[in-house]
Order: C-alpha cells, then structure tokens, then sequence
C-alpha cells in the first residue's frame, strides 16, 4: 500500500510542523559531501525521507533495496523503489535474499540485510562507503521500551547511537542522521515535498513486541503526557553519556585485556568492560545477566588455579570472549 500526498490520511500536525528545510539543514551539517554513503532503502516513509533529504543537498548516495520475500507488498516495493531512484536519478540497486526457513526471523533478515550492505559497500561503492539507515526518534523509544522489559543494563539502554557501525561487520561505519527526528517530522517532510512511500501492513501485526509497544503502549502514553518522545530522548541521551563516561574510566574494550589488570577490578568493573567489548565487537546483544555470571566464576577459578590451559568461552551470536595469551579478547566468529 502506498501513501501519496494530497490523498494520505496523514496530516500535518499545526504544532509539530517541521520548517521545510530543517532536515535537509540537519543533513548537510553531520554529513561530509566528500563521503559517499549506501542508503538502506526499504521504500517506507523513513527511507524515503533520508534518501530524498540526502539528494537535496548534494549527498553521492546510492540506494540498494534488499528483498525478503515474494508477497505482493514485496514485489510491489522494489517496483517502488526503482521507480523513485529513476525519477530522481540515485542509483540503485536490488538485492533478493533466500527465503528464511530456520531460526529467528527477524534477526537472521536483519543479519542478512547488514551481510549485504556490506558486501556491496566492498563490491561496488567502495570499502570506505558509509551506511545510512532511516531509524528516527520514535525507532529509538520503542527500542528503549524492549531492552528495559528484557532487564537491559546502562550500556543497552543507550540504544542506538548516530554514530555507530554495521552491526554485523563493525569495520563499516554507520551512521543514522535521523534520531532527533520524530516519525511525525518525517512524515510532515514528506507531504510538504509531495513524496510518497510503502506502508509494510506487517507493521500493524501486534503479535511482534515492537509492533505492539508502538500501537498499544505509546498511544497509552501519549494521551497523558504529550511530549513523551522529547523526554525519553532526553532521559536515553543521559543514559549514553553516563554510559560513555563508564566506558572512559575503564581499560579500552577495543583492545585486549590482561587478566593480571582484570584480577585488580571490582566484579562491576569487569561486567562493564565485557558489556562494552561485546558491544564493540558488533554483537547487537549484550550477554545475559547470567552468562556473565557463570564465565566470571569460571575466569575468577581460573585465575586462582593459574590454569593457562582454559577453555573459557562465552558467546553470543557471532562474538565470542575467550582468554588467550593470558588475555581476555573478544573473537568475531
């Protein structure tokens, strides 16, 4: 299904009215002209704002749409997509990936999209091409609300940042130039553009938990403290900064860590520093509460046994920490 302006049923909001230039201001200040960049572009309203927004102001992008299935509203979107990307001269590309039979669905179509858009950064861009991807405010809300509800620690909680890498391949940089936006500016940016997008009728299925926190939770919310979204962006930035400060005090996650200095830590110390090594590694989850738990009391016995033999191992989907050479260090398997 496609919205188009006049005939959408999405209007503008009087208060929330987003001056016409505004993300294309935003845009130009973060992102460096001399870049180019790899749009992941799914043809909903989000993408089309970023892809549009960058094209105004003079962005190299090129736009690659990945396909997960053979429904009509599948089929229907890479016709879309190909479509925008002719009439505004982007180009594009479109990349059909196996059905998913196994597994997690959600999570192996989302490896899959990011082993793509690394791929063809390599292949046809170039290495150095830099990922974009459409997540705004109300993505980072909803994100907030599903780590809180699974327990998540200071560094899940501070959700996505703009600045990051590919999730799955963290040497390609990412970076997501929409996060202090709310859905409602984008869509408001996309009406006053006369722009048109896919509206995926999967995002209104309340049986997966995004979808049901943003119908039935935040609409809840909403009713009695209308500038929600404004304050927990204000409360998940507080959560970054405490989170960055935390990372400073303590030795790089980026490099391995002798286990001479890790015996000299506090338990809270050490489960940071292995939180923010996953997290450095690219792991889009953190370990369990009880994961750390178990692979501390094994380290802290190894440690007091001075077994250089350990097989020590703790893994969470394609990281893994392990002690080598009398260190702890974060492998990508």
């Amino acid at each position: 299904m496609t919205n188009q302006n006049p005939d959408s049923d999405i209007h503008f909001q009087d208060e929330n009215i987003v001056n016409y230039f505004c993300l294309e201001q935003h845009i130009s200040k973060n992102l460096d002209i001399n870049n180019n960049y790899i749009v992941g572009f799914s043809g909903g309203l989000d993408s089309v704002a970023l892809l549009y927004s960058c094209i105004r102001v003079g962005l190299n992008v090129t736009a690659i749409h990945v396909q997960h299935g053979n429904s009509d509203f599948q089929k229907n979107s890479v016709d879309f997509c190909e479509n925008f990307c002719n009439t505004h001269k982007i180009t594009f590309f479109h990349e059909k990936i196996p059905e998913i039979t196994q597994g997690n669905w959600e999570n192996e179509a989302r490896k899959r999209r990011y082993d793509i858009f690394y791929e063809f950064s390599k292949k046809v861009v170039g290495k150095d091409a830099i990922l974009l991807t459409a997540h705004h405010l109300d993505d980072q809300i909803e994100t907030f609300f599903m780590k809180m509800l699974r327990g998540g620690g200071i560094s899940s909680l501070a959700c996505m940042q703009p600045v990051g890498t590919n999730p799955i391949h963290p040497t390609q940089v990412l970076y997501r130039p929409l996060l202090s936006f709310s859905k409602q500016e984008l869509q408001n940016y996309a009406l006053a553009n006369g722009l048109s997008w896919m509206n995926d009728p999967t995002n209104t299925d309340i049986s997966y938990d995004r979808n049901y926190i943003r119908s039935c939770v935040l609409p809840i919310i909403e009713q009695r403290w209308e500038n929600y979204r404004e304050n927990f962006g204000k409360a998940i930035n507080n959560i970054l900064s405490a989170s960055r400060v935390i990372k400073e005090l303590l030795p790089p996650a980026s490099e391995p860590l002798s286990v001479e200095i890790a015996k000299k830590m506090s338990k809270d110390q050490l489960i940071h520093w292995i939180i923010f090594a996953f997290s450095n590694y690219g792991s889009r989850k953190t370990p369990s509460r009880k994961q750390i738990d178990e692979f501390l009391r094994q380290f802290y016995e190894y440690v007091s046994i001075a077994n250089s033999n350990s097989k020590i191992r703790m893994t969470v989907n394609n990281v893994s920490l392990v002690i080598k050479d009398n260190c702890l260090v974060c492998e990508i398997l």
